[in-house]
């Protein structure tokens, strides 16, 4: 019996490592993929890792960050990620090099570890795009019984009935062109409306059960955390992003006041928006939905955590000018000095209202980035064309084509700067025939570029 036993288990071992080998071709398109090709990719260098949930990947944008702090910053967040899988990925950072600052988003999903099929499968999402390590392995192994261990390790397995789409783990994923990005800071750049907030108060009014205390696996797993940061020698400063469940939920409130005083009786620091996020200004129109902040709302937390990181911490990077050329907001500051190109429409005040300037850079990877400065008390909301080829002189129905429009509402505020941003992921590393126009017959072309390599 037990040569059998061992037989199995090493039929088991021997398959998952064959299918691991061919695992690079196939995989769930996902943007917590192109997070970590970008880390793998990196120099690995970051002065400031932000790991956790959706809440951390919404409300920590890493261009604040290089600009406010001169220091390079990532974001390792990804959906759902409970601290179980959040361990992986720290160990993942801390097996190649040692940040100045981990900034680790907790809260009471961070420790809901619901045995249950869409619970495992959120955090495979996470799992599946980390290499392969025994952090890894071992994370699984407990997650799952012995059966389901090949298709947990294997996305050759799970993803079959996409056999017929094999495509390079390599390729950039193609992210919806409302989406705001940069480096894992992944949100949109939306805010919601009042039938989207009846719904949600209603799904958080009900949670009413308030928690007194944590139980011994909670507590493990915020120990885990302490631990592998201290056993490196890594300060660890713990947050909790601003959410309006905290303002509905009794059973929110009052997880989140005792995850504070567990970290507080460990002497580690915790840093709730939540108590703070009036002071900041935050109001409906900076979240994409009730949970989560958009593009507007994860600016002013960040400039507030930069600002209570310099007096807190001690960072030693300088962030290369390079690098804040993909950065809108260093831009901004400076005068949009470093565009790669930039058309003045002053001259063409009167079809197009307040719209002063239009400022084209790469954003880094596939990415390139309209920037609109625009005077906002004349501007009106106006929809364009934007077009381009993947390759020279073809036809406006070979062309990839968006239709965006450019609204008041969604005007970006950074220092004395107040601008619009279009976001083009390109399917080609080189575009051909750039064109942004207003959307109708009979208007002139406000934008053109002939060709660019990104």
């Amino acid at each position: 019996m037990l040569k059998l036993s061992l037989r199995i288990i090493i039929l088991i071992v021997l398959v998952v490592f064959g299918l691991q080998q061919t695992d690079s071709i196939f995989y769930k398109d996902h943007f917590y993929r192109d997070t970590i090709n970008q880390y793998q990719k990196s120099d690995k260098d970051f002065d400031i890792v932000f790991f956790g949930n959706s809440h951390s990947h919404s409300s920590f944008d890493p261009r604040i960050f290089e600009l406010e702090l001169d220091a390079k910053a990532i974001n390792l967040g990804s959906p759902s990620q409970r601290l179980v899988i959040t361990k992986v990925v720290i160990d993942m950072v801390l097996k190649n090099k040692k940040p100045d600052l981990a900034v680790v988003n907790i809260f009471s999903l961070s420790l809901n570890e619901s045995n249950n099929e869409r619970y495992k499968t959120f955090q495979l999402e996470a799992l599946d795009f980390l290499p392969l390590t025994w952090s890894k392995a071992n994370t699984i192994f407990e997650m799952f019984p012995v059966s389901e261990w090949p298709t947990a390790f294997s996305k050759t397995l799970r993803y079959h009935f996409n056999w017929d789409d094999i495509s390079s783990v390599s390729k950039p994923y193609e992210y919806p062109g409302n989406y705001d990005t940069h480096l894992g800071f992944s949100t949109y750049k939306t805010s919601y409306d009042d039938k989207s907030y009846s719904k949600f108060e209603k799904k958080f009014g009900d949670r009413d059960v308030e928690v007194t205390s944590l139980n011994s696996l909670e507590k493990k797993r915020i120990d885990d955390i302490i631990k592998i940061f201290k056993d490196n020698d890594v300060p660890v400063l713990f947050v909790n992003a601003p959410d309006a469940a905290y303002d509905i939920s009794d059973n929110f409130k009052t997880y989140a006041i005792q995850i504070g005083k567990y970290l507080n009786s460990k002497g580690q620091n915790i840093l709730d928006f939540n108590l703070i996020k009036d002071s900041l200004g935050l109001t409906r129109t900076d979240y994409r939905d009730p949970n989560h902040l958009n593009t507007k709302g994860a600016i002013k937390t960040s400039k507030y955590l930069a600002g209570y990181i310099s007096k807190q911490y001690d960072l030693n990077g300088a962030i290369s000018k390079e690098e804040l050329k993909k950065n809108r907001y260093y831009l901004a500051k400076n005068d949009f000095e470093n565009t790669i190109k930039s058309v003045s429409l002053e001259a063409n005040d009167s079809i197009v209202q307040g719209l002063k300037k239009i400022h084209l850079y790469h954003a880094g990877n596939n990415k390139m980035e309209f920037l609109f400065e625009i005077d906002t008390t004349s501007f009106k909301d106006v929809k364009l064309t934007t077009q381009y080829g993947t390759s020279p002189n073809l036809p406006i129905n070979k062309k990839e084509r968006s239709w965006p429009t450019i609204s008041k509402k969604d005007v970006i505020h950074y220092n004395d700067s107040s601008f619009l941003v279009i976001t083009l992921y390109a399917k080609q590393r080189e575009v051909f025939d750039l064109k942004v126009t207003i959307n109708g017959d009979g208007y002139p072309t406000l934008f053109e570029n002939e060709q660019l390599k990104l």
